[in-house]
């Protein structure tokens, strides 16, 4: 029953993506496909096997407000007062996340994401898909900062991807850009993880030169605690984000800049232009974020103590 669920929500899905890429074409927008939608036809034995649940879609920041209209043009209609989240209501609902960036990896600019991306196919229509290397860092990341761990067709999704393009990663690029971004702890412990589950043939060396010089410091015993043995925590997403940023300046940048939304952001996010109301969001929004913090790392700090 799963499957035949599966079967026939994915079919619809995959047909909802073609008319949205069909359209973009018709107005050369270039869309990049990321995570499940651009997965399933191309890792999967067939329709049945993955679940999708969304669709994903890189697009440029001047390209926005077109592609808005071309989801209205097809039923769709903001999720939530969002300007990027959509929802095409019906028996079988579809909704539509618009990303004019990728999170968790500052290192890699809008530019090189789409200068390096690939030409490829999806749901019967020519498109746009990652990079290998920007794929697979950014399938780990999301991962690990946006859903904490707990998913396992992401690690199959991973597992999948290494074992069909193992010859053509550039395993070195990808080491490279995992170190720039400051990932290097987490994919260690996360890739040690999927080749133990699925054995998985990641490059020794590339494995070996992600180890890290201790397994014993707080980040280490961390991501090990979270990553290979599972272990939640309340509000941890409010965190772990911090970790790889390197220095308290720049952790403390992040926090701000958490805190504090760009006014345009907070009418949006809170649908709302009362200026009294965005003025009391400012001060609730630092309380209510850094009180999820802290509670985070009060039960972290118990985890690892355990």
């Amino acid at each position: 029953m799963v499957k035949e669920n599966n079967l026939g929500y994915n079919v619809f899905l995959l047909k909802t993506l073609q008319d949205i890429l069909s359209a973009c074409r018709n107005t050369s927008i270039d869309i990049i496909v990321v995570k499940g939608a651009a997965l399933l036809e191309d890792l999967y034995p067939d329709l049945n096997s993955r679940k999708l649940s969304d669709i994903d879609l890189l697009v440029k920041e001047t390209d926005l407000s077109q592609i808005q209209d071309i989801l209205h043009t097809l039923s769709f209609e903001p999720l939530h007062n969002s300007r990027t989240g959509f929802i095409k209501k019906g028996n079988l609902p579809v909704i539509v996340d618009l990303h004019v960036f990728l999170k968790h990896i500052p290192a890699i600019s809008n530019n090189e994401l789409w200068k390096k991306s690939r030409q490829t196919r999806i749901a019967d229509t020519d498109t746009l898909s990652l990079s290998h290397e920007h794929a697979l860092i950014y399938l780990s990341t999301h991962f690990i900062f946006s859903h904490e761990g707990n998913i396992e067709k992401w690690l199959i999704d991973i597992d999948l991807y290494v074992k069909k393009y193992l010859q053509e990663i550039d395993w070195k690029a990808l080491e490279t850009l995992i170190y720039k971004n400051n990932l290097q702890l987490p994919l260690y412990y996360l890739f040690g993880k999927i080749k133990a589950k699925y054995q998985t043939p990641f490059p020794p060396q590339f494995l070996n030169n992600l180890r890290p010089i201790s397994e014993v410091t707080f980040q280490a015993r961390l991501y090990k605690k979270m990553i290979c043995e599972g272990k939640n925590i309340p509000f941890i997403e409010y965190l772990i984000p911090l970790l790889p940023k390197k220095g308290l300046i720049n952790k403390l940048r992040m926090i701000f800049g958490s805190c504090f939304l760009p006014i345009a952001v907070m009418k949006n996010r809170y649908n709302t232009s009362n200026p009294l109301l965005i003025t009391g969001l400012y001060i609730l929004r630092p309380i209510i974020l850094v009180t999820k913090g802290f509670v985070a790392f009060v039960f972290l700090l118990v985890r690892l103590i355990k």
